[in-house]
């Protein structure tokens, strides 16, 4: 009745055969283990561990690395740990290492001589192929932007959007300039641009407007 996850957990998906192919797209999961021996794919969607801590994304065990990963326009709540991270393009990696929880990192992907993570905020701590403009832009920046939600509580209607408070790294920080993560289709930030130049245009004399 709360919203509360009966099952925190416990992975929504598990897949053990091999030579699967995997396509999440347009979905809100939880988190999801999966055999290295498969290939998984997602696209304009959610994987939830329902905490930052939990692990979103391994192997069947929790610990090992799960299968290659494919993802764009997507968020990620818990942490990540990939054979390969093939393709990564305006993701958010909510993540967070704890003290004895067996990863080596936030996110963590094995083969880091292959793939790219492009225009996506990975949290401090990880390991990962080659970077191109991803936040933050270095340690020292870590502090200063992060992601911000109105909620992650699944049900909530702010769940998974981003706050103002991201910053614009944040908000604006996709390769074509609107937000990163799930949302990323919306585009809100060129939404907001748009408004702002209609409301000077067509303002009465004398009249200010704010977006609230």
């Amino acid at each position: 009745p709360d919203g509360a996850a009966r099952q925190p957990a416990a992975p929504s998906l598990v897949v053990e055969t091999a030579d699967t192919v995997v396509e999440i797209d347009h979905c809100i999961v939880g988190a999801v283990r999966v055999t290295d021996a498969a290939h998984v794919t997602i696209t304009d969607s959610i994987v939830d561990a329902t905490a930052d801590s939990g692990v979103a994304y391994a192997g069947l065990d929790g610990k090992a690395a799960g299968a290659a990963l494919t993802i764009e326009n997507s968020t990620v709540i818990g942490k990540v740990h990939a054979a390969a991270l093939e393709h990564v393009s305006n993701v958010l990696f909510f993540a967070r290492q704890v003290a004895g929880d067996g990863f080596t990192g936030p996110v963590v992907s094995d083969r880091r001589q292959e793939g790219c993570v492009r225009f996506s905020y990975v949290p401090v701590g990880a390991r990962v192929p080659r970077r191109y403009r991803c936040q933050p832009a270095s340690d020292a920046d870590a502090l200063l932007v992060t992601p911000v939600f109105t909620s992650t509580r699944y049900g909530d209607p702010g769940y998974c959007q981003l706050s103002e408070r991201s910053g614009p790294e944040i908000t604006q920080g996709a390769d074509d300039q609107a937000e990163m993560g799930a949302f990323h289709d919306l585009l809100q930030a060129q939404r907001e641009t748009n408004l702002r130049v209609r409301l000077n245009e067509y303002l009465r004399f004398g009249l200010d407007a704010g977006i609230v």
